[in-house]
């Protein structure tokens, strides 16, 4: 991100794109959500670009199927607590009737990090 908001002469802007843009960490690596990182740069504004930029129907199914255990970890994750579960790279159609899917999914979609 740095690197864009120099490069538009944008860069006095670099803390309010923290704030409202970091969340991803693959490996050790902090990546900004790149939707809202070019609409803020095309815009020159801070904003919720992200919202409505994609469909949670799959998570929500998943839920809706999944017994008290998921709940229990989700619970678990929303006081601050790690849980360890399983994530699969290569989900096919078929793994979306396994209801521990749900992880690879919410990783995935940027809801959880490891």
């Amino acid at each position: 991100m740095e690197v864009a908001l120099k490069y538009y002469e944008l860069d006095y802007e670099l803390e309010d794109g923290k704030k409202w843009y970091n969340g991803y960490i693959f490996g050790n690596q902090l990546v900004y959500n790149p939707w809202s990182l070019i609409n803020f740069i095309n815009k020159n504004a801070s904003g919720p670009y992200w919202i409505n930029t994609s469909d949670n129907s799959l998570i929500k199914q998943l839920l809706a199927k999944n017994d008290k255990k998921v709940f229990q970890e989700l619970e678990l994750i929303f006081k601050g607590e790690v849980i360890w579960e399983t994530i699969s790279e290569n989900i096919i159609f078929d793994d979306l009737n396994n209801i521990n899917t749900i992880w690879s999914l919410m990783l995935f979609s940027g809801y959880l990090t490891y």
